[in-house]
């Protein structure tokens, strides 16, 4: 019995290793075991059931577990399913046996299903929206994943999830209307951990790449991070625009072709908004056109942008090549090389800076004075060619406007013209023909809202002729400042106000320091002119807009002028007074003036409204090439810029007296007296008297608003050549006294003319002269410029003298007996334009009274 016992208790525990051995190594299949994993899995959720085919069962003896696997199965909640190709349970065999919670580890391998159906059940199982938003946004595609469910041995609720698979063919309908499609991908979902790589996309038509993307759920937010890069496309502005919801206008809608480099992360929340974004991106690009409202002279191409955005903060920096949108100013050896650096912080206006450079460009002016005011009638359109490094720096406010625009530049360039049409400027240079050229090799430009600086070197010509100059300009609010130092070696230069003129290709070099304010006065701290060895400076002199002299400090002329006389003098000014002091100063073309009545406009008709006492101290003033006068000593009184007293005394020729004495009444008459001691020198300026010699001078004159009346007296002198008295002499048949004339020379015992004048008219109440030789009485009127009218009487002396003395009684000579009779003399008349008189002459004529009445009277005082 007990060899039964034994025999059958091996027996049974073979069996059992056997069936153990064979569970072990094969396994059986079977369904009865459906019900109880349904069971099962309803313990876990009740939602869930499975569609289960024949089981596999496989005991581990290692491991003391069984392992259950079901193929081909479906899984629903619900009306949603999804299609398994193989379940793996894994069942802790001791717990199994006490039918305890024995399930460890679950494993799933779906077949390849449709991601609608895989995002419907899980909502299904358990709805929770942020995921919801997420897979709302899928449009088609498919997915296979094998999923990992670990259980708590310790509490049967608790259980982890891990799945892995890949995702085919995807297309997702993102936020702010983004479409992405082609998407390929590898996936890792952990817990609350959203894996991805290997992912392949298009977007707006442009294959992305990605190496690893994660998405993180942390509460009710979705945290993302990755890369993206895409092969070189076209890719349009308004992409960055939509994806991340960012103002990119400044960029004409035109397609990039482009590859970039990219590193993300942002957060979704649960209304399906980005926030958080942090982006940084490197882009290679073809070409880049700017928006046409900020600029159309340029295009970016061949460039890297690198961008950094985070916090609603945007940083791009551009490094590039550029070339110009009007082909014809492109050149292939030109550099043409730009940088630029754009921020944006949050609501406030975007900060651009760039950093320009470029090689000996040719190019229109007129594309400059889309962005800078010039005057066109200056500045005419004309090709340029220039170089440059510059920088400048902006701002763009919320509709697109330019704000505080800075620039930085240095710049060359050839032969820039500018038109400006200037009498005052030809009357100086001649040779100035309303055209200036200007070239530069160094030019710095320093401009903002409230200041301008312009500093440049280089090259000028008013004609074939360059030379050099510097200037340095600057610009603040409505003042300018201008300083210069020009070369004028190549021009002709001419200031007929002190008879001076610089000779073509005489070194000589200007230095200007002035200032301007807008609706103001110029006000020049120095000009200084040297040629050679002459020198003009004044200091601290204020114009007018209508460039008058409103005030100076000092002037000093040291130049030899036209007439070959070395010119040395100064004027001072102390307080309100000016004091000129001089060794020498040729004052012929002075002389000239005040003998032509031009002596309240030669001078002072500089001045805008001269009040001021002016000192003389002068050693020698020349009044010809011979004569001069020498210590001269005086004081002049001008008001409102007219001379209203003064006193001048001086020698002329170093023995005979000058004096010029000037008043003004209470009539406000200006009363002029002069007296000259053998005033040759100043009578040869009268070009229709020669070889005038000897005698005195006395002129006595009164003014008041531009009319006068005047006496001009001249005792005992000599003329040799009067051509008109030549020509009256010969027309009235004395030809001896012709020939003496222009022989010996007539000698008068005296000269007396009275006259008037108003502006451009001088009447001639009566001129006489009388000599041993002949006697003149006259009187008429000369309208400058247009007509002379001139008439009296021209006798012989010795004629007068003898009919006088056969006159017994002297009523009826200055009366006569009947109408005609009397002494006999010569009549004449002048009349016609300046250079188109007509002289008239009778020989024969009754002398009037008044002829003999001023002869006797004459005779008298001899």
């Amino acid at each position: 019995m007990r060899k039964y016992i034994l025999i059958s208790s091996l027996s049974i525990i073979g069996l059992f290793i056997l069936i153990l051995i064979y569970l072990n190594v094969y396994g059986i299949k079977t369904n009865k075991f459906n019900d109880l994993i349904n069971a099962k899995i309803r313990e876990i959720d009740p939602k869930i059931s499975l569609k289960l085919n024949n089981i596999h069962f496989k005991l581990n003896l290692s491991e003391i577990t069984i392992k259950i696997n079901i193929k081909n199965t479906k899984v629903y909640i619900d009306n949603e399913f999804i299609d398994l190709s193989d379940i793996d349970i894994n069942l802790d065999f001791i717990k199994f046996i006490r039918n305890d919670h024995s399930i460890k580890k679950i494993k799933i391998i779906s077949k390849e299903n449709s991601i609608k159906n895989i995002t419907n059940f899980l909502n299904s199982y358990k709805f929770n929206i942020p995921r919801f938003v997420i897979f709302n946004q899928i449009e088609s595609g498919n997915i296979q994943a094998i999923g990992n469910v670990y259980f708590d041995p310790k509490n049967k609720n608790n259980f982890t999830y891990e799945i892995t698979g890949e995702i085919r063919d995807t297309n997702l309908n993102l936020f702010n209307k983004t479409y992405v499609s082609n998407i390929n991908l590898n996936f890792n979902i952990k817990d609350h951990t959203f894996d991805f790589d290997n992912i392949n996309l298009k977007y707006d038509n442009i294959d992305f790449q990605s190496k690893k993307i994660s998405i993180t759920n942390i509460g009710k937010n979705f945290e993302v991070k990755g890369d993206l890069k895409n092969k070189k496309g076209l890719i349009k502005p308004n992409t960055f625009s939509k994806l991340f919801n960012f103002n990119l206008d400044f960029l004409e809608k035109k397609e990039i072709l482009m590859e970039t480099e990219n590193e993300f992360s942002f957060k979704i929340n649960s209304n399906r908004s980005i926030k958080d974004l942090n982006l940084k991106s490197r882009l290679k690009f073809d070409e880049i056109f700017s928006n046409k409202i900020y600029q159309d002279l340029i295009y970016l191409e061949d460039g890297v942008i690198e961008t950094e955005y985070s916090n609603n903060n945007l940083s791009i920096q551009i490094l590039s090549k550029y070339s110009f949108l009007n082909e014809k100013y492109n050149n292939k050896e030109n550099e043409n090389n730009i940088k630029l650096n754009i921020k944006k912080e949050n609501d406030k206006d975007i900060n651009v800076e760039s950093f320009i450079k470029n090689k000996k460009t040719k190019i229109n002016s007129k594309e400059f004075t889309k962005y800078f005011q010039f005057e066109k009638k200056f500045f005419k359109n004309q090709e340029i060619i220039f170089g440059s490094d510059s920088r400048a720096s902006f701002k763009i406010d919320k509709t697109n406007k330019i704000k505080n625009l800075k620039i930085e530049s240095i710049l060359n360039f050839d032969k820039i013209k500018i038109d400006y049409t200037s009498n005052r400027l030809k009357k100086r240079i001649p040779n100035y023909n309303n055209q200036i050229f200007l070239s530069s090799d160094h030019l710095e430009l320093d401009y903002s809202k409230n200041k301008t600086q312009i500093k440049a070197k280089g090259k000028y010509s008013f004609n074939d002729n360059f030379d050099n100059f510097e200037i340095n300009i600057v610009k603040e609010k409505d003042k300018f400042d201008f300083e210069s130092y020009i070369d004028l070696n190549g021009s002709l230069i001419i200031i007929d106000e002190i008879d001076y003129k610089k000779e073509k290709d005489l070194s000589s070099t200007v230095k200007v320091k002035t200032n301007y304010k807008k609706n103001n006065d110029f006000e020049f701290e120095d000009i200084i002119l040297l040629a050679g060895k002459d020198k003009i400076a004044l200091s601290n002199l204020i114009l007018s807009r209508n460039f008058k002299v409103k005030d100076i400090d000092k002037i000093e002329l040291n130049y030899l002028n036209n007439n070959g006389k070395q010119n040395y003098i100064k004027i001072f000014k102390s307080k309100q007074n000016y004091e000129l002091i001089g060794d020498h100063f040729d004052g012929k073309l002075l002389i000239e003036n005040l003998l032509k009545g031009d002596s309240n406009n030669t001078f002072l008709k500089i001045f805008n409204n001269l009040n001021s006492e002016i000192i003389l101290n002068l050693d020698k003033l020349y009044v010809d090439n011979q004569s001069y006068l020498e210590k001269i000593e005086g004081q002049l009184i001008v008001k409102n810029n007219r001379i209203q007293s003064g006193k001048i005394d001086a020698l002329l020729n170093r023995k005979n007296k000058f004096s010029l004495n000037l008043k003004t009444n209470s009539k406000n008459e200006k009363i002029t007296n002069l007296f000259i001691e053998k005033p040759s020198p100043f009578i040869k300026n009268y070009k229709f008297i020669k070889g005038f010699d000897e005698g005195n001078l006395v002129y006595d004159s009164i003014d008041k608003n531009g009319f006068s009346k005047s006496t001009l007296i001249i005792y005992d002198f000599k003329v040799k050549e009067v051509p008109l008295l030549a020509k009256l002499l010969t027309l009235a048949s004395l030809q001896g006294i012709a020939d003496l004339l222009t022989g010996e020379g007539i000698r008068f015992d005296e000269f007396e003319m009275d006259y008037e004048s108003s502006k451009n008219l001088t009447t001639i109440k009566e001129m006489y002269a009388i000599g041993p030789a002949i006697s003149i009485l006259m009187e008429g009127y000369i309208e400058k410029d247009k007509l002379t009218s001139l008439r009296g009487t021209l006798v012989p002396a010795t004629t007068i003298n003898k009919r006088i003395s056969k006159i017994p009684l002297l009523g009826n000579i200055l009366i006569g007996k009947k109408v005609g009779e009397g002494v006999f003399g010569v009549s004449f008349k002048i009349k016609g334009q300046p250079k188109n008189l007509k002289t008239t002459v009778n020989p024969v004529k009754t002398l009037t009274p008044r002829f003999i009445t001023r002869t006797l009277e004459k005779l008298k005082k001899n």
